[in-house]
């Protein structure tokens, strides 16, 4: 029974994983990671091009939601592709990215 209640946390995680697209926010915080790890602190060319990161999602995201809930994917568009006009939206100061 102990082994019972051990297992079901983890089964609903994996299940919940497979549930389908994250929420923007969760996404923006993978990016920035792939951002952070592959290109924070190159040259611009190679940050552009940092594996993982799918500019297309990232400008969807800020235009669809120009609030600060989506301040972490503002970052990575305005230090890879100052003034990008998915940016145009946004209200108040982008925050670096450092």
């Amino acid at each position: 029974m102990k082994a019972l209640y051990l297992a079901l946390p983890a089964a609903l995680a994996l299940v919940s994983c497979k549930g389908g697209d994250l929420p923007p926010e969760n996404r923006c915080a993978m990016y920035w990671d792939y951002y952070y790890n592959t290109g924070l602190g190159k040259e611009l060319p190679e940050r552009k091009n940092a594996e993982g990161v799918d500019w297309a999602d990232i400008r969807a995201i800020v235009t669809a939601d120009p609030s600060n809930k989506t301040e972490v994917c503002q970052k990575i568009l305005n230090d890879a592709f100052p003034g990008d006009a998915a940016l145009a939206q946004v209200k108040g100061p982008i925050p670096a990215a450092q």
